[in-house]
């Protein structure tokens, strides 16, 4: 074989040979940043999974009667029927916030005399 077409061959598997050795190590790369991008979405998963698990405890309670009635009492002013509503007038309201002051056994004695 003829010495110039012995080195020019070596010197393509040269070259060939540097190409796959930058081509496997950008797949390393890849993989490293790959590997790192799944670590955060399990971290992502986990959150997601926590959450969703509380709402759905949360979809619970409020799929409960007694839920559903108490906020229809409390924010909707609702009532059941044969029930009375008694609306205090501001002064009533006053006293009793006075009335936290009081020391109990005067509380005690109005109630009694």
């Amino acid at each position: 074989m003829n010495p110039f077409y012995k080195k020019i061959s070596q010197y393509i598997v040269i070259i060939v040979s540097l190409g796959l050795c930058l081509s496997a190590a950008r797949t390393i790369v890849d993989l490293w940043h790959r590997r790192d991008v799944i670590g955060l979405r399990q971290k992502d998963l986990t959150t997601i999974t926590r959450e969703n698990q509380k709402l759905e405890q949360r979809l619970k309670e409020t799929q409960n009667s007694d839920y559903i009635e108490r906020i229809a009492r409390d924010k909707l002013g609702m009532v059941k029927d044969g029930e009375t509503i008694i609306l205090l007038p501001e002064s009533g309201v006053r006293s009793q916030a006075q009335a936290g002051t009081i020391p109990h056994w005067k509380k005690w004695w109005r109630l009694f005399f």
